[in-house]
């Protein structure tokens, strides 16, 4: 069998350059760690504030409004003629798929989140519905909310000819015009 022996050096006694030098050393350290800790802070709190602040620029009702100021409507009256004129347009109903489902404008394609998506991912999804960027597009929702914002999407993707219908599903509902299922 074999034994090692660990020989343990005692540290003996410091001098006191060697103790006020160990102290130096800690106290520098401490302080740089302090600074970086203080510097994570505040990056920390800007980020933090900037995203609120970015966040809090405008409301829903703000950007519905600027969205209203910006785009083109039409009123149900003027919806109905084309659809009975047999003009070429596009019905684009932006209402959650169940609510689609329990009514809406005979012939309207249902996009239940035009208004909340990328430019880029409605301009891919119209694609399909139509590659014609001049098309007269009737836009409409239930009470007017959803419509003007996917309007003002579409036209900056460049459907110029994109409008929202005045009043939404329940103001044709009232005027009593037919309605698809």
């Amino acid at each position: 069998m074999i034994f090692y022996t660990l020989a343990v050096r005692s540290p003996g006694p410091e001098t006191a350059d060697q103790t006020n030098a160990g102290k130096r050393y800690l106290e520098r350290g401490n302080t740089l760690m302090r600074r970086m800790v203080w510097i994570s802070s505040v990056i920390a709190v800007c980020l933090f504030a900037g995203g609120l602040a970015g966040a809090a620029e405008k409301t829903t009702e703000q950007m519905l409004e600027e969205a209203r100021k910006v785009v083109k409507s039409m009123s149900i009256q003027e919806v109905k003629k084309a659809l009975d004129s047999k003009e070429q347009v596009v019905i684009l109903d932006t209402q959650d798929m169940k609510d689609f489902v329990g009514g809406h404008i005979e012939g309207a394609v249902n996009m239940s989140r035009a208004a909340s998506v990328s430019g880029r991912l409605l301009e891919h999804h119209m694609q399909k519905v139509t590659t014609d960027k001049d098309a007269t597009i009737i836009v409409y929702c239930m009470f007017d909310t959803r419509a003007p914002l996917a309007v003002k999407t579409l036209n900056e993707t460049g459907y110029k000819n994109a409008v929202y219908m005045q009043g939404g599903l329940k103001a044709w509902k009232a005027a009593g015009y037919p309605m698809g299922k």
